[in-house]
Order: C-alpha cells, then structure tokens, then sequence
C-alpha cells in the first residue's frame, strides 16, 4: 500500500497456520467426487446459450439435471426501464441545446476573472498529478490486460481471536491456496477493521448485526500501480450463543463485483452446514479458470442431504455496471453534494469518505467510482482505511479513501487541507477547498440536477434525502450523458501522423465545442490522468470497455442530426412567412387595387 510498500509488494503474508489447515490436495478432494470437474465444460462454448442466460444476483444453486432457465420478463423490464431512465435524461439535457434552437451563440457565455484563476490552479494541479503518476499508472494498465488462469487469486474464511477482556483479533481459519505470501493478517485486517474499537461490554451487541449478513469490498492499491480487489461478507456462525462474527473473503485482481458477491452468497449458505461443505466449494471455485466477459463458469460440489449442486457464476460483459448500487448514492447524499464530490473525483483530488458502517462505505464508493464511466479512477482506492493504514491520507497523489465513523477522530493528526471529507451518513460536506460548486459547468449541473429528480418508475419506495426516488438506470444514464455532451467528439481528433503514428489532437478537440464553459472544462479534465489513459487505450487498440458509451455517442449525434434538420425546416417556414408578410406589407395597397378593380 501507500505506506507499507515492502508488505504490498509480496501482496499478503504467510501464516504459519497455513500448512496445519489442510491434509488433502485439491487434486485428491477432487478424486473423491463422483465425476470429475474437469470433465465438465468451464465456460459454455455456444455463444448464442451464453449471451441468452442471466443469473440472478443471489446464488444459483440447481439440481444437475436440469439448470434453471432465466425468466424472460425480467429481461424486458430491465428493457423498459432502462428505455424510461434514457428519456428522462434526454428531456433533462435538452436545456444545453436551448441556445441551438433560439439562434443564440454559446461562445458568448461570460466567464468571471475568478473562474480563468480556478481554471490555471486546476490546469496546473492535473499537470503536477500527471507528472507523479503517469509511470505507475503505465504499469498497472499492462497488468490488467493479462487474463486469469484461476477464478480468484486467494479465497480465505476469517474468524476472530481472543476474548472480552484483552479485545479481539482477526484471525486466519482457513485459506486457498494452502500457501500464499505473507500478508494474510494484513488482508484479514480489512475484514474487520473496527474490531479493536469494540468495548467488551458492547462486543457481543455489536456482533449481533452481522446476523443477516454484511457483504462490502475493499481495493488495494500498490505503489507500483498494481490493484487487487476483495470482496468480503461478514455473518455470524450456526451453533450456541454466544456467537463470534466470521468473514468469507475473496480476493481478485479483476473488479467483478455481481459474480465474486453471488459466489460469497453461495459459500455462506455452504457456510451454514458446515465449514467442511463452506471449504470444498471454496477449493473446488479457485480450481476454475475465470471465465471470459458475458460468458459462465460452472462449479460442482457435493453437500450433505442436498447432494450434488452446480453453481453457475456469470462475468458481465462489462464489469463496471454489474449489480452497482447507484441510487444507493441519493440515500446519503443531495444531488448537489453528489455533484461536488463528483467533481472533486474528476479533478483527481484527495477524497475521504466516513460512515458508520461497512457496506455503506463500499457500496456508496464503489457507486461513486463507476459513475466514473467510461473512465477509470487511477490512483489509490482504499474503500475501508484500517488503522495501519490511516497514514494514506498524507499521501502526496490522490486518493478515494473510506473510513469508519468511530475512526474519524484520528484523522485529527494529519494535515488535510487538500482533501474533500463527505460524511454519508449526514449527507455532509465536513471539509473542502472551496470551488467544489464550480468545477462541473453551470448548465452541466442544471441538467443532472433536472435527470434526478422524482423517478415515477423506481421499483423502490425508499424516501431519498431530497425527497427524490430514483433508478438505478436513471443514476447511471445521467453521468454517462455528461460525458456525451462534453466527449462526443473524441473520435474525429484521433488521426494517424504522416501515415504512421496515430496520435489525440487534444486542442482541437476542446475547440470544437460550442460552449465556453465546457472548453474551459475539457482544457484540464483532458490532460487529467483518466482521460489519458482512455485515450492511449484507443490509440493502441487495447480493449476499452466503452462500448456503451459509443453506443450513447452515436445515438446523441443522430438525434441532433434530426434536431437540425426540424430546426433547419422551422427557419425556411419562418424566412418564407417573412418574406410573404414584407411582401403584402409593402405591395398591400397595390393589390388591393387590383382586387377592386377585378370585382367591378
């Protein structure tokens, strides 16, 4: 990590409880089954089978002889809603085409001496960022192209240690692979990072919400760039009172959520009759490889009075809107807080998150992260600081850093003053540098802030912070169209050099929009580290998952070739109503003549 740069090069530690966990190879578990994995197909071969099956979020668990088949009506009112999100975001956006209409030219917009000031401190700021992190970040988009041979890299079930007295601590139970580097206690940590702010008193109090289940992420991010991510849900244990809380972890360094959190629900219910059923399905996962984008993997094991079971795990086409919590967002935050913070992340600043509990943390940041689309957060992402890492937030590069409530009185002792603090559970902006409200565009705000409001066709009746119900799909739609308004034109500036090198004309991009304000805007975000890398990953033809974002390109640039030409239609009717009204004001009494005299 930031801080502990020699631990995160070896990635986790090694137990030495490791050796004593396990007597049987996988190879010789995997003899005692009745057939063979292997001899089943890992990824399904038929393009047509793989693209027309959708697994629920929650585990699938069937029966060998007939795997269950999606129910089609939920494909089309994910169609339908999907649709209604896209033509309220259209309405809302329609305000920036307003001037189009009524002839009046957006070059015009006046810009305040204080703005061109934010706009050198930002442009200066994006430059000192790029000059700091570009060799690392160049390393970690080499790493991420390789593919997995295995599901996960390590899977690890958690418990804790000790007793009301002298605390408790994370403790390793149970681990795949048998051996790993030497940090499992530095991972375990990030399962239960409050656990040493638990008074005995209140210890078993505490415990007690995990009786349903916690399920959050945390993502560690090297000082070489490198990015694992763990997937974590916390639950308590059957058997007698009283309970200690355990931990299912999986760590991976591809960012999947929908299919590692459907994995950790099946291995919690494995959980639930015993740890034996809970390990072999855990053995049995790492085993098989990771499946390609939009296709299944398939996992069989055996549990007692059940029988065998097969478990089919999908990998979304593109992992960034796979089963994201967006709406999740407008519980916590007003779209004007939201929309501060989500500028303060383009501007690749310092941000701290705190709430009170886990999963508000990781899923409200993992939200916040892929609104991002089709760009990626860079730099550090730490979705739950432990202790030993709460030294991050003096680190000199930006971050997205989440930190438990009852741990925010440590920051007191580092300094901050570069850093956006947003308190979830308040809705709250605690500290910033001030210019938050300004760095997204005026007219840019007004229509994200208008594709917010009241969502009529929500299935959810959660009362939000501003008295808003919004979709997931209307969440997403929204910030994606931000980036259409402003990016649109990004293809027609990547051109090949002298017939060799293919190269960005940055400046003529930012030119080519209309607007002031959003050439001002495009001027830094796109000299920003996650424009760059977007781009050089168009320039070198590396699979960029933007293919929505094309798609929303193409059908804003059609839409506004059938706007110009309603719009080209109104000004001939309107130039020929002209003509005809100057006409009779001019000849009027000459063809009243002529009418007289044609009457007698």
């Amino acid at each position: 990590m930031f801080c502990h740069g020699s631990e995160v090069d070896d990635v986790f530690p090694r137990s030495p409880l490791i050796g004593k966990l396990s007597e049987i190879s996988i190879d010789q578990k995997h003899d005692l089954m009745q057939e063979p994995i292997y001899d089943e197909p890992c990824v399904c071969s038929n393009k047509d089978q793989a693209e027309s099956q959708k697994v629920d979020s929650g585990p699938v668990a069937v029966d060998d002889k007939s795997c269950a088949t999606p129910d089609q009506g939920k494909n089309s009112f994910h169609d339908e809603t999907q649709s209604r999100a896209r033509s309220r975001v259209r309405h809302a956006y329609a305000v920036l085409r307003l001037p189009h209409e009524t002839g009046v030219s957006t070059q015009m917009e006046d810009v305040a001496e204080e703005e061109l000031q934010e706009q050198e401190q930002r442009l200066n700021y994006v430059n000192r960022v790029r000059e700091k992190t570009s060799e690392a970040i160049a390393k970690y988009e080499k790493v991420k192209l390789k593919s997995a041979a295995r599901l996960f890299q390590y899977g690890m079930v958690i418990g804790l240690d000790g007793n009301e007295a002298s605390g408790f601590r994370p403790k390793l139970l149970y681990c795949i692979p048998n051996e790993i580097p030497e940090s499992e206690t530095f991972v375990c940590n990030f399962c239960f990072p409050e656990v040493n702010l638990w008074t005995p008193e209140h210890f078993y109090e505490e415990s007690r919400r995990f009786l349903d289940g916690e399920l959050f992420s945390f993502v560690l991010t090297s000082e070489t760039g490198d990015r694992r991510y763990g997937w974590c849900k916390r639950y308590l244990p059957s058997g007698p009172e009283p309970r200690l809380p355990e931990a299912l972890c999986i760590v991976s360094s591809i960012g999947e959520r929908g299919m590692y959190e459907q994995l950790l629900r099946a291995l919690q219910e494995f959980r639930l009759h015993s740890m034996e059923c809970c390990t072999d399905l855990m053995e049995v996962a790492y085993a098989r490889p990771m499946p390609a984008p939009n296709k299944e993997v398939y996992i069989r094991t055996e549990v007692p009075k059940l029988g065998r079971q097969t478990i089919i795990l999908k990998r979304e086409l593109n992992s960034t809107f796979s089963v994201v919590p967006y709406s999740q967002l407008l519980d916590h935050l007003s779209v004007a807080v939201l929309l501060q913070a989500f500028g303060a992340m383009l501007l690749e600043r310092k941000i701290i998150f705190c709430a009170s509990r886990l999963s508000t943390l990781s899923s409200c940041i993992s939200a916040m992260v892929a609104l991002l689309y089709p760009f990626e957060w860079q730099h550090t992402y730490v979705t739950v600081l432990t202790m030993s890492l709460i030294d991050i937030v003096e680190a000199p590069t930006p971050y997205i850093v989440g930190i438990l409530t009852s741990m925010k009185s440590f920051l007191d002792d580092y300094d901050l003053s570069e850093v956006l603090l947003v308190d979830l559970d308040n809705g709250l902006i605690l500290k910033g540098m001030g210019d938050e409200s300004r760095i997204i565009p005026e007219k840019i705000q007004r229509a994200l802030t208008a594709a917010l409001k009241c969502d009529s066709g929500a299935s959810t009746s959660a009362k939000r912070r501003n008295n808003r119900v919004v979709s997931d799909e209307t969440v997403s739609e929204a910030f994606i169209q931000l980036f259409v308004e402003t990016c649109a034109r990004y293809k027609e500036f990547i051109v090949e050099q002298d017939g060799e090198e293919t190269i960005f004309k940055r400046e003529p991009f930012v030119k080519a929009v209309d607007s002031q304000s959003i050439q001002l805007f495009l001027d830094w975000f796109s000299q920003t580290q996650m424009f760059d890398v977007f781009i050089s990953g168009k320039l070198s033809q590396n699979v960029v998952s933007s293919a929505k974002f094309d798609q929303r390109i193409t059908e804003y640039q059609d839409e506004m070739k059938s706007t110009r030409k309603v719009s080209l239609g109104r000004n001939k009717k309107r130039s020929l109503g002209k003509k005809i009204s100057r006409f009779f004001r001019e000849s009027g009494d000459k063809v009243k003549r002529k009418f007289k005299r044609f009457s007698i």
